[in-house]
């Protein structure tokens, strides 16, 4: 487990290059640090402190640290993080000036949205704008928000793979399954506003699907629910049809898109943040298997004949010709580090 952090720790300090020489002596407010991606930005935070000598004081907004001091203690007890208890909607500013703000706060859970909804919606709004508010108290902060492309309402007939200048299907606001979708809209829309009428410098990474360590196996996310299965001495479970098509960026890549993004994302500007790599659930379940010795996978008929679902590929064309951003890792090496992570030997 060591091995596997500290190397992709490592590989993130080497892929974001000059990026760290931004972040030497920032000080730095996180939302959502204690979540899966707010946890791997902080063990890079702390590795390249640690290791290599930046200096720079990270902030982190959350409920309960004391739950995150229990279940992380390493990046809880790190000097350069501070943890402050608030919600969202309502923190207490943190004093002093800000060089750069990353909301990464957002509750997308399906059980949320189906037990909870309102205060959903009031997270992500509300959330937004008081992160926004705090941002102006620093002025000339850059802020990096981040979004889902789950914004998009699903994929359009004419594109393989999601572009970032296609605003995405009309939304029935009679239905609930799409609460998440429009309040998304609706906090990327804020940070629009925030930067037309009071110069705000903000830029906008929509997020797709990942792998990695710390990755939630019990969760609304496909392949680890396949891990799950394979990692406890089951056959995969293919619950639908299996002809959706996903694809995984691995967290080390993730975290060198976001800190590029946070420094040299345009203001303003809006960027996929995901693999292009189009696998359909069937091959995931797959691939899965076949990776980690698994017992197979299983389908029945009845879920074979269920209607399909649509595709989640992002286009990644921005990221790469303006960002110069690349997958390094593939599926099947994110597979085996995340599984590995967890105990699994090959």
């Amino acid at each position: 487990m060591i091995s596997i952090l500290a190397k992709d720790l490592e590989s993130i300090y080497e892929g974001a290059g000059p990026i760290w020489s931004a972040l030497d002596h920032s000080r730095v407010f996180l939302t959502g640090g204690t979540g899966f991606f707010g946890c791997w930005l902080l063990r890079s935070f702390r590795h390249v402190c640690d290791a290599h000598g930046i200096r720079m004081q990270v902030f982190v907004l959350t409920r309960d640290p004391e739950a995150f001091k229990k279940s992380e203690p390493e990046l809880y007890r790190c000097d350069h993080f501070t943890f402050i208890k608030g919600d969202i909607s309502d923190f207490e500013f943190p004093r002093g000036h800000f060089d750069y703000v990353i909301h990464a706060a957002a509750d997308s859970s399906d059980h949320v949205l189906k037990t909870d909804p309102i205060t959903m919606c009031k997270s992500i709004v509300n959330g937004m704008q008081r992160v926004l508010d705090f941002a102006c108290e620093s002025p000339g902060a850059r802020v990096l928000s981040v979004s889902s492309g789950a914004i998009y309402g699903g994929t359009h007939s004419d594109f393989a793979e999601i572009p970032e200048h296609w605003p995405g299907h009309p939304i029935d606001l009679f239905d609930i399954r799409k609460a998440y979708t429009e309040t998304k809209r609706m906090s990327e829309m804020l940070c629009t506003v925030y930067g037309h009428q009071v110069g705000l410098r903000a830029t906008i990474a929509r997020c797709f699907s990942f792998i990695g360590p710390g990755l939630p196996l019990d969760a609304n996310y496909a392949i680890g629910n396949f891990i799950r299965n394979v990692l406890e001495g089951k056959k995969i479970l293919v619950k639908g049809s299996g002809l959706e098509k996903r694809s995984y960026l691995y967290t080390s890549d993730l975290v060198v898109w976001l800190l590029t993004l946070l420094i040299r994302g345009d203001d303003g500007g809006v960027v996929n943040v995901g693999s292009d790599k189009a696998y359909s659930i069937a091959e995931v379940a797959a691939t899965v298997s076949e990776v980690l010795g698994g017992n197979g996978v299983e389908q029945s008929e009845e879920a074979k004949m269920m209607p399909i679902q649509h595709d989640y590929i992002p286009s990644v064309e921005v990221a790469r010709e303006r960002y110069s951003l690349q997958q390094t890792v593939n599926l099947e090496e994110g597979i085996r580090r995340t599984a590995a992570y967890l105990g699994w030997n090959a």
